[in-house]
């Protein structure tokens, strides 16, 4: 529907789900929607302190609930975007150096969870098979436990790790400061929405953090820098079993998972065995450090 006036630039505004952003691509609605949350208070009126991005003051922009443009009377000026040190920099490349050599092993071989080397396989050699022995008539086969022997409990499991990874207050609480911090301050260049949750694998509890941009171009070294600035800045909050950040990206367009490769070399940094399943992975130790 032509309304004879330009179309608002693209960005996140108030959708028809109450508290919800919604993405416009500056030309339609897409199906990106982002949770609402208000900054801190400081004397700003709620039209202010809740204005989109990217929209000045008198500029149109879309109405999520009649398909149309409404002019927005004033805007807050967009917040300077938030980057790490150079220093934390740094630790991000060399951090993740040992993750990126083995991405491909997957996620315990990416911690650098290897075991010891097998029989074998540093000379090629095959181990010789283990003697074979016959048992003599009435002896019990191995591992037949003698009469009157309670059995043996079942086998723990890392299901309580998982658990205490996953829920809990603290995990929630710490996904409201990361999402809070998300929407009141500027730390990606292109816009995009982005999940955060919780990972256990490998006995190793990531904070996990899925970036979506409108297109997998859309994603570049000031993006990842800005979300690893994100979850820096909370570190503190962050429960103490969570010891590693895994980053990924999904393409808005297709809902496909995408490299993260192209990004992270724009930084210096090697990228053999990234994929766009395996992501990257970080220390929050390291991506903290100042």
């Amino acid at each position: 529907m032509s309304t004879g006036q330009t179309p608002p630039p693209a960005g996140w505004y108030p959708s028809e789900r109450a508290g919800v952003l919604r993405y416009w691509d500056g030309m339609r609605w897409t199906d990106h929607y982002h949770p609402q949350v208000p900054p801190a208070a400081t004397g700003a009126t709620d039209a202010t302190a809740w204005a989109p991005q990217g929209a000045a003051a008198g500029e149109p922009m879309p109405s999520a609930q009649h398909g149309t443009w409404t002019t927005q009377a004033s805007a807050a000026p967009a917040p300077r975007r938030r980057r790490l040190g150079a220093g934390a920099t740094i630790a991000i490349i060399a951090g993740a150096l040992v993750l990126v050599a083995a991405a491909g092993l997957g996620i315990a071989a990416a911690l650098g969870a290897f075991g010891g080397e097998r029989p074998g396989e540093a000379t090629g050699e095959r181990p010789s098979a283990a003697p074979v022995t016959t048992p003599e008539p009435g002896t019990p086969e191995p591992g037949t436990p003698a009469p009157g022997t309670p059995a043996p409990s079942a086998p723990s499991t890392d299901a309580s790790a998982e658990e205490q990874c996953t829920t809990g207050a603290a995990q929630q609480e710490a996904l409201i400061s990361l999402i809070s911090g998300l929407s009141t301050n500027a730390y990606t260049e292109n816009p995009m929405d982005v999940q955060f949750g919780y990972v256990y694998a490998d006995e190793i509890c990531f904070v996990s953090v899925i970036a979506t941009p409108a297109t997998a171009d859309q994603f570049n070294s000031n993006d990842m820098l800005g979300l690893l600035t994100l979850v820096s800045e909370n570190a503190s909050v962050l429960p103490e079993n969570v010891t590693y950040v895994l980053m990924r990206g999904m393409d808005g367009s297709t809902g496909e998972y995408f490299s993260l490769a192209p990004a992270y070399a724009e930084l210096g940094a090697p990228t053999e065995g990234i994929t766009a399943e395996s992501g990257i992975k970080w220390p929050i130790a390291a991506i903290a450090a100042e």
